[in-house]
């Protein structure tokens, strides 16, 4: 494995760590460009307000 991929792999863990555990609305900004999009089948869901919206939805679903 490349050095920059691995790096890669930890930044993803790390910010889905603060993001989901810790709750820490702060990474998505640090993290997520503006104009981020999730592609969901034929859909699309895009913005950082959509990350913001699904950890919520995430943590209200399952609660830690």
């Amino acid at each position: 494995m490349t050095a920059m991929i691995k790096n890669r792999e930890e930044q993803i863990k790390c910010a889905f760590d603060e993001l989901i555990g810790k709750g820490n609305l702060g990474i998505i900004e640090a993290t997520f460009a503006d104009d981020y999009i999730v592609h969901a089948g034929d859909k699309e869901f895009g913005g950082q307000s959509f990350v913001k919206n699904l950890r919520c939805s995430f943590v209200q679903l399952f609660p830690i």
